[in-house]
């Protein structure tokens, strides 16, 4: 984004939205170690990192036990909606 003040073109600083996709693979790892709380709790850790990033939980999207491998891109609901 470009502002004009006095006469001069200054440059403002937007934050950028960060979309999120949580993903386990196989429904045996729902629930484990490897569940989603573990992702999120890193993804905002990353975001934090970055002064100009900003979590939105309205971009959030979870993936439970849906294989990337066996099941076509038309049937991952959450993957479409990103």
């Amino acid at each position: 984004m470009i502002t004009v003040e006095k006469g001069r073109k200054t440059m403002v600083n937007m934050m950028k939205k960060v979309a999120c996709l949580y993903r386990v693979s196989s429904a045996k790892q729902v629930g484990t170690e490897n569940d989603l709380p573990l992702q999120e709790n890193a993804v905002r850790e990353f975001i934090a990192k970055h002064e100009d990033w900003e979590w939105c939980p309205e971009f959030e999207y979870f993936e439970r036990g849906v294989s990337g491998y066996s099941v076509p891109l038309a049937q991952r609901d959450e993957l479409n909606r990103l």
